[in-house]
C-alpha cells in the first residue's frame, strides 16, 4: 500500500509540474509549467528577452544556472522549440507532454506584457528590447507584402501603358 501511495504522489507531482507554473514563479513570467519561464536579462546596458529553463543540480548536487534561449540568432518559433526540447530533456518529461507544449507556442505579446510589468517593478526595459522577439512576425508580414507590392507595380505599369496608348490614340484621332 505504501508503494502505491508513493507512486500516486509522484504522479500528482509530475502532473502539477507539467500543467502549472511553480508557486515561486514571479508574475507575468510563467508559461504554464514548472521550470520554463519568459525573462529579460540585463546585459550591460541592454535587455535580452529569452525563454529560461531551470536546470537540475549537477552530479555533486550543486545548483546550475538557468539555460537561456534568446532570439538574437533564431526566430521566435525555433527558440520556443529549442527551449521546450531542452526543458523536456532536462526534466525527463514524457513525449505527450512535450508535444502538447510544443503546440502551444506563446504569443510574442507575452514579452510586451512582461516588459511593461518589469518597468512597473522599477526596471527600465526599453521597447527596443522587443525587436528580436517580433523579428519572425515582421519577416512573415514583409513576405506577404512583397508579392502584393510586385503585383501593384505590374498593375501600375499596365495602367501607364494603357494611358500612353490611349493618349497616343486620342492625339492621332484629333
Amino acid at each position: 500500500m505504501d508503494l502505491e501511495w508513493k507512486i500516486e504522489k509522484r504522479e500528482r507531482h509530475y502532473q502539477r509540474f507539467v500543467t502549472s507554473d511553480h508557486p515561486d514563479t514571479r508574475p507575468g513570467r510563467g508559461l504554464g509549467v514548472h521550470g520554463l519561464t519568459a525573462a529579460f536579462y540585463a546585459s550591460g546596458d541592454d535587455w535580452i528577452p529569452a525563454f529560461s529553463v531551470e536546470r537540475n543540480p549537477d552530479v555533486l548536487g550543486r545548483p546550475q544556472a538557468d539555460r537561456r534561449f534568446t532570439f538574437e540568432h533564431a526566430p521566435y518559433s525555433m527558440v520556443w522549440r529549442d527551449a521546450v526540447m531542452f526543458w523536456a530533456e532536462e526534466h525527463a518529461i514524457e513525449d505527450i507532454d512535450r508535444e502538447r507544449l510544443l503546440t502551444r507556442t506563446p504569443e510574442p505579446a507575452l514579452f510586451s506584457a512582461l516588459r511593461r510589468r518589469m518597468n512597473d517593478e522599477g526596471n527600465d526595459v526599453p521597447t527596443e528590447a522587443l525587436s528580436s522577439v517580433y523579428r519572425e512576425q515582421r519577416d512573415a508580414l514583409a513576405a506577404t507584402r512583397a508579392p502584393a507590392q510586385v503585383l501593384e507595380a505590374a498593375l501600375m505599369d499596365d495602367l501607364s501603358d494603357w494611358q500612353r496608348r490611349h493618349k497616343k490614340h486620342g492625339e492621332s484621332a484629333a
